[in-house]
């Protein structure tokens, strides 16, 4: 294997002639069609049962993607370590849709956004796009960047969205007066249609419809009239600043 003038041996053992460049395989895992000598190409290419002979295998196992993870260390890890992390993830998640994705084995560790290999488990990705700016994301175990959605899906990381939960705080009121006219008009018209009876109207057919869906009594919705009336002095204002906390599932809450 090697670039340039550089060569060095690798065990045959870890090279894989079922992986290409178009499958990410990663720096720890050889692919034999471009990151052998070129030689050594030509002769697998010729020679269709010299690899395996070799001891050389298809694709990776499971289990060697975890040995492979292993070896990158717990981190934090360089650029080209996460790169490798990632790719690992992303062979775990294609290695998880066949039959071999059956096996019951310890999570793939998944890079967080400081580059730490943490259990999937632990950590989260990031679906939420109406949080950004708002969270403190640097007290959020997110995956990092490298980690497609998809893959920490796969592999059993959990969405921010569903993990978060926001409660809402104190709410500085722009003054009426600085308001832009369109944003105005706006704030005019949320609150005449919060305020109208019509409104109250549509909600009360929403809960019926809602409770003749319901599968039992006791999941049906129920209608606080109280708070329903209380809709006709509802006010809407436009916010100069907004205080909420949000509250992870399994971990402490964080401020925004």
């Amino acid at each position: 294997t090697g670039a340039d003038a550089t060569y060095a041996f690798a065990p045959a053992a870890r090279v894989f002639d079922g992986l290409t460049s178009d499958d990410d395989a990663p720096p720890l895992v050889l692919s034999a069609d471009d990151r052998l000598h070129a030689a050594v190409v030509a002769a697998l290419a010729r020679y269709p049962g010299l690899g395996p002979a070799l001891g050389m295998r298809r694709r990776p196992a499971r289990e060697d993607l975890r040995f492979f993870a292993a070896e990158l260390g717990s981190g934090p890890l360089d650029g080209a370590g996460v790169e490798a992390a990632a790719r690992l993830c992303r062979l775990e998640a294609a290695a998880l849709t066949t039959a071999a994705g059956t096996e019951v084995l310890a999570p793939l560790p998944v890079p967080d956004a400081s580059g730490r290999l943490r259990s999937a488990t632990e950590v989260l990705y990031d679906d939420a796009p109406w949080l950004a700016g708002r969270l403190d994301r640097s007290r959020v175990p997110l995956a990092h960047g490298k980690v497609e959605r998809r893959v920490a899906a796969a592999l059993g990381c959990r969405p921010l969205s569903r993990a978060v939960d926001e409660t809402a705080g104190a709410v500085t009121p722009r003054p009426a007066e600085t308001l832009p006219p369109a944003v105005a008009a706006a704030v005019a018209q949320w609150r005449s249609n919060a305020r109208a009876p019509a409104f109250r109207a549509a909600l009360r057919r929403a809960h019926a419809r809602a409770r003749l869906l319901a599968v039992s009594e006791t999941t049906a919705p129920v209608l606080d009239a109280g708070r329903l009336e209380s809709l006709k002095r509802v006010d809407v204002v436009a916010a100069e600043r907004l205080e909420s906390r949000f509250d992870l599932a399994g971990g402490g809450g964080t401020r925004a």
